[in-house]
């Protein structure tokens, strides 16, 4: 399961650019990572799991465990 929080671009009533934001995805800790299947996954896959082998658990350090039960 992954869960997932994303704020867009805000401007407040004085700024001239806009606000920078912050994405976190959160992934079950037995997460697999799986084939890519299009250019876009593939370097998604590249950039923010490097290391990670198709099949395996996704265990790097970008993508480390925060809290397990």
């Amino acid at each position: 399961m992954t869960l997932s929080a994303r704020f867009v671009k805000s401007f407040s009533g004085k700024l001239i650019r806009p606000r920078e934001v912050m994405t976190i995805i959160y992934m079950d800790e037995d997460m697999r990572l799986i084939e890519p299947k299009n250019k876009n996954q593939k370097i998604d896959w590249e950039t923010w799991r490097p290391g990670a082998k198709v099949g395996e658990i996704i265990n790097t350090p970008l993508n480390p465990v925060l809290y397990s039960w």
